[in-house]
């Protein structure tokens, strides 16, 4: 090409350029409207958080009628790479799973496991994130090209692929039942899984328990450059300053807190790279389970259907409308969504992929075979098909289908199936005030209310929220009752060692008439203990919790606001019990900000049906080996739990006793009578052989068992003072099994 001709090009290069950049600049940031209106504007000043309101081209886009139902910045791009985990709710999160939290003393299984998360997202507090594990539907290490694995798979990194019937937790990894047997796999072996059985619909409805309120845009989805994709009505943008190489930074981070996560992630704003918005009242059709009835082609290999993104892992788009949440499927295919029971009513759009090409018919059909909804033929050129509200109470499936049009085609539409590619776009389903019902919430919100009832008339007037904790850097649930009013919960239970404690943990409030709480057992009142003077720790909250959170110090230190109210059921062992919890309060507004109900054992490692080790030879009546000032006996409290005959140990306190030549091991339950204390340790002739650098009154007391060196002399309790920690150490049932 000549010096002229290349000199034409670049002048028209930069004169379209000249042309072009307002609208470049405007097209950066672009958001959908529940109509269907497409707004834009240059720049973003956040991204909008769920519940408030939000102006984009000097117009609101969240607290209306006409809400936003998806933001985007055009400039960016999602792109997931392993590992991640995809959970129930259809959420992805980029990172490895590592181990389970174990839950010591408490009824029923472990229900969290952590996942190291993929930088740039982190954890607000601890080195990972804590997750239900129940809402784990897939473990992504090493992907598969081709059909996506069926529930159950299991695929190993060695090549090895099982099938499993049922999975369960591991402390480091799963045990899979396969027609083999059991098997026992390691969580850094795993290339991927698909788990079975998993509640979808459960953690669907999770996130609209969590979000509550009328407002149109109570539910975000945000989702990032890194591929993860995080639904949650728990947002915050925060502001954060430190120093990186010596000079002061400032960043942007939004802290999220999904359903499925008992403490929230950070997400850099530069990482967000759209966001999804749906009310309280809704809930995503594509993220129920499903089933694929059909699949087919004319020409060609049949295609997957994908949920949530389309084939190319991008967003669903269709004749200039984009959204986060829909399915893409090929003709000809049927595709089997189940319906909640609180399902009302179905908005939606449908069209092709193409702009100008493909031609379909699509319907959707319920469960009993009757088309409640028909697009008739159109082509990509016809734009998306609408509607507003479908009416589904009642139904319990609908199928999506997508029909060949090629005998019914329009002159000049593509014959066959040829790009016949279709986007469900915006499947939101319409629910019932069911869930809304404040008692429905609850056990969603709260951990462990799933097993008990609420009863009276209170929960139809009690307002539930959700409220940001700055020392633990999490949200809780936060009750409200009015004076007068009380809430009940009931369930009836067998008590054994393993749920002999009755835990309700709080928030301590700055005005202790707010918490008015009873526990009655078969209708007799019985009476609380907590883990702390109430009114010191009320104090202590008020001056210095937030100083210590901005300190970033740790909530296992030895004061925080964390006020736990104890039940002790020991005396009803062995029986049938009816339990009665009542929330109440004294003052005209009361609002009790709760962490978790259990049911539990104040020995934490004790096996199912068994008892604590008794000692042949207690304690007492053991030689003590010189001085035991810090040593005092007496009843001692673990959990609330009443025993008897036990000792309290000081900081900085040890006390020795003379092993006798006939002691063949030493027993005791160990734990912490206040506070925090440690590191504790139990010493047999000046050689540690047990040892804890930590025990908190919070936690279950632990079943120690020491086997004793043959010619030992002397055992020794020691609570030390390396730790900035003041609590008490607590021995029961101590003492001295015989040869």
């Amino acid at each position: 090409m000549g010096m002229l001709n290349w000199r034409l090009v670049a002048v028209g290069m930069v004169l379209w350029a000249m042309g072009n950049r307002g609208t470049l600049a405007a097209d950066r940031y672009m958001a959908w409207l529940r109509d269907g209106t497409r707004v834009t504007a240059r720049g973003l000043s956040a991204w909008p958080l769920p519940g408030g309101s939000f102006r984009l081209d000097n117009r609101e886009i969240l607290d209306t009628e006409n809400a936003a139902r998806f933001v985007r910045d055009q400039d960016a791009a999602s792109n997931l790479k392993p590992p991640y985990v995809v959970m129930a709710n259809g959420d992805i999160v980029p990172g490895m799973l590592t181990q389970l939290e174990a839950e010591p003393g408490r009824a029923g299984k472990a229900t969290r496991v952590l996942v190291e998360l993929e930088s740039p997202l982190v954890p607000v507090s601890g080195a990972s994130l804590p997750v239900q594990a129940q809402f784990v539907e897939r473990i992504v290490v090493e992907p598969r090209a081709g059909t996506p694995a069926a529930a159950g798979t299991v695929r190993l990194l060695e090549g090895r692929q099982l099938t499993a019937r049922a999975i369960r937790w591991r402390e480091r990894g799963l045990a899979a039942l396969t027609a083999e047997g059991i098997v026992e796999i390691d969580f850094a072996d795993l290339a991927e899984v698909v788990f079975p059985n998993v509640e979808r619909t459960e953690a669907v409805l999770a996130d609209n328990a969590w979000a509550g309120g009328g407002h149109s845009a109570a539910i975000c989805r945000l989702a990032t450059k890194g591929g993860a994709a995080l639904t949650a009505a728990r947002v915050m943008r925060e502001q954060e300053t430190g120093r990186r190489r010596g000079r002061l930074a400032s960043e942007v981070l939004y802290y999220v807190q999904p359903a499925w996560a008992d403490e929230p992630l950070a997400i850099p704003e530069e990482e967000i790279v759209a966001c999804g918005y749906r009310g309280a009242d809704e809930a995503p059709l594509s993220c129920f389970p499903t089933t694929t009835i059909a699949n087919r082609r004319l020409i060609g290999q049949p295609e997957a259907w994908t949920a949530n993104r389309d084939s190319r892992g991008g967003v669903l788009a269709s004749g200039g409308l984009e959204s986060d949440l829909g399915i893409a499927a090929h003709a000809h295919s049927e595709i089997a969504c189940d319906l909640p029971a609180a399902a009302r009513s179905l908005q939606l759009a449908v069209g092709l992929a193409a702009r100008d090409g493909g031609c379909v018919r699509c319907k959707i059909v319920n469960d009993q075979g009757v088309v409640v909804w028909n697009t008739r033929v159109f082509e990509g050129k016809d734009g998306v098909r609408r509607a507003e509200a479908i009416e589904i109470g009642g139904m319990k499936r609908l199928v999506l289908i997508t029909e060949y049009a090629h005998d019914e085609r329009p002159p000049g539409a593509d014959p066959l199936d040829i790009r016949d590619a279709v986007v469900w776009l915006a499947l939101l389903i319409k629910l019932d005030a069911t869930i809304a019902d404040p008692a429905y919430r609850l056990r969603t919100m709260l951990a462990g209310a799933g097993d008990w009832q609420p009863s009276g008339e209170g929960w139809g007037k009690t307002r539930l929220s959700s409220q940001w904790n700055l020392p633990a850097s999490t949200w809780y649930p936060a009750i409200g009752v009015s004076k007068g009013e009380v809430l009940s919960l009931r369930r009836t239970m067998r008590v054994s060692r393993e749920n002999d404690v009755v835990e309700l943990l709080t928030v301590c409030p700055a005005d202790l008439d707010e918490h008015d709480l009873q526990l009655s057992v078969n209708g007799t009142a019985v009476p609380w203990h907590n883990n702390a003077d109430r009114n010191q720790l009320r104090q202590w909250t008020a001056r210095y919790s937030k100083q210590r959170a901005r300190d970033g110090s740790a909530e296992e230190s030895n004061l925080s606001d964390r006020l736990a109210y104890w039940w002790d059921l020991q005396a009803w062992r062995g029986q049938e019990v009816t339990l009665q919890l009542d929330l109440a309060g004294k003052r005209e507004t009361n609002e009790i900000v709760c962490r978790g109900l259990a049911v539990r054992s104040a020995i934490g490692n004790l096996a199912a049906g068994d008892e604590p080790r008794r000692p042949a030879v207690p304690l007492a009546k053991v030689l003590m080996d010189g001085d035991a000032a810090f040593l005092q006996p007496g009843a001692v409290r673990l959990l609330g739990q009443e025993f008897q005959q036990g000792y309290t140990l000081a900081r900085n306190g040890s006390a020795r006793w003379t092993i006798a030549p006939e002691f063949k091991s030493f027993v005791a339950v160990v734990g912490c009578a206040n506070q925090v204390a440690g590191p504790l340790q139990i010493v047999v002739d000046d050689r540690v052989v047990w040892e804890r650098a930590t025990i908190n009154s919070l936690s279950p007391a632990e079943q120690v068992v020491v086997e004793l060196p043959p010619g030992a002399k002397t055992l020794m309790l020691r609570c030390g003072a390396e730790a900035p920690f003041y609590g008490a150490a607590a021995l029961v049932e101590a003492g001295f099994l015989v040869k």
